[in-house]
């Protein structure tokens, strides 16, 4: 049962997604709009008490003022050094977060992490 909610989440933040894509033309979030609902995702898919919200929100605010500078800095650059400059962001993050949470929580924000890498990331066809 665990599973499978977890997989309906994962689904639910997928078609989101596809769906937010489309329309990234016409509308834009603010950092506030997009902070929240990294949050809420984070809440409803690790079931964080408010103690861990609480810090997690902390965590998120500091990781998007440091990337939108970078990505406003960066307009029309080369995108893989953005994305070089983003990494040790994103890593400290991912620990500061991890520190957070419990051990089953980590587990899940794991797993979770890696189904998003997935789909952004499909692996090359093998070779023949």
């Amino acid at each position: 049962m665990k599973k499978l909610l977890i997989a309906m989440i994962a689904l639910l933040l997928l078609i989101g997604g596809t769906v937010c894509a489309q329309n990234a033309g016409v509308q834009r979030r603010t950092p506030e709009e997009r902070l929240k609902m990294q949050v809420d995702a984070a809440k409803t898919a690790l079931t964080l008490t408010d103690d861990q919200v609480t810090k997690v929100t902390a965590i998120l605010a500091a990781t998007t003022k440091q990337t939108d500078s970078i990505r406003t800095a960066n307009q029309g650059g080369d995108r893989t050094a953005m994305q070089g400059m983003m990494k040790p962001i994103s890593d400290a993050r991912d620990a500061k977060i991890k520190a957070v949470l419990t051990a089953d929580q980590a587990k899940i924000f794991e797993e979770k992490k890696a189904e998003l890498f997935s789909f952004r990331r499909p692996q090359a066809p093998a070779q023949q």
